[in-house]
């Protein structure tokens, strides 16, 4: 008797060891079969450990970077110069932000569009003038780039270059025909910019050139009263009639 009821309880104790193995079986499928799916999506290659890089979003990687060879490699291989990538930048814009003067040319060789802008309005020109790079500055000039468009703050490439001080790009711009008063949001021109940051030599090339010094911004501040505000008596006096 005691023999049949051991019997009975060992296979109790299998059944629940099977229903156990069943139930985890169906508790933990649908995660696995999520993160197969997403492994498939994604791209992975042989190795599960690496996924492959859209080559779109490595162009645009390997021109921030700096890496020309790698730039040129992705072009060949079929990289688009023109995608905004997931991150809605160009590689021309990356390139010019960050002066790689020869991958800037490298793209526009390969028919990437020299006024591409990113996703808050930036084109390569500005991204460029912003960050004094005077080379790409003065190599997109010669390429046509426009001088009119501007940043969500609509700041122009002349715009930084005189908050810059950077008065090669600033003569440069105007010497291509950039316009001499645009107005930012804040209805600043190119020589508040500059007078505001103190750069004497360029105020002097804006204020002989006959850029606006009675343009206010929008709390009333002229140029001159900019500059007086920010310590630069000198530049405050050229300014003033």
């Amino acid at each position: 008797m005691m023999s049949s009821q051991t019997g009975e309880t060992k296979t109790k104790r299998k059944a629940s060891r099977v229903h156990f193995v069943a139930f985890a079986w169906q508790t933990v499928r649908l995660p696995v079969l999520i993160i197969a799916v997403f492994i498939v999506s994604a791209g992975y290659s042989d190795n599960p450990l690496r996924a492959q890089a859209n080559p779109d979003d490595a162009l645009i990687k390997a021109a921030r970077k700096g890496e020309l060879d790698e730039v040129r490699r992705l072009l060949q291989s079929g990289a688009d110069p023109n995608s905004s990538g997931n991150k809605q930048r160009t590689a021309l814009t990356e390139a010019s932000a960050y002066g790689h003067i020869d991958i800037v040319e490298t793209l526009v060789l390969a028919g990437a569009n020299i006024d591409s802008r990113r996703s808050d309005r930036t084109p390569p020109l500005v991204a460029a003038a912003a960050n004094r790079h005077f080379p790409v500055v003065r190599f997109l000039v010669t390429e046509g780039a426009r001088f009119d468009l501007y940043d969500k703050y609509r700041m122009t490439a002349l715009h930084y270059a005189a908050k810059q001080g950077d008065l090669r790009s600033v003569v440069l711009l105007l010497d291509a025909g950039a316009h001499l008063n645009p107005l930012t949001i804040s209805h600043r021109t190119p020589l508040f910019s500059a007078a505001g940051k103190g750069q004497y030599e360029v105020v002097t090339e804006l204020v002989s050139r006959g850029a606006n010094v009675d343009v206010r911004n929008k709390d009333g501040v002229t140029p001159e009263k900019a500059a007086r505000l920010s310590g630069y008596p000198d530049v405050a006096r050229l300014l003033i009639d």
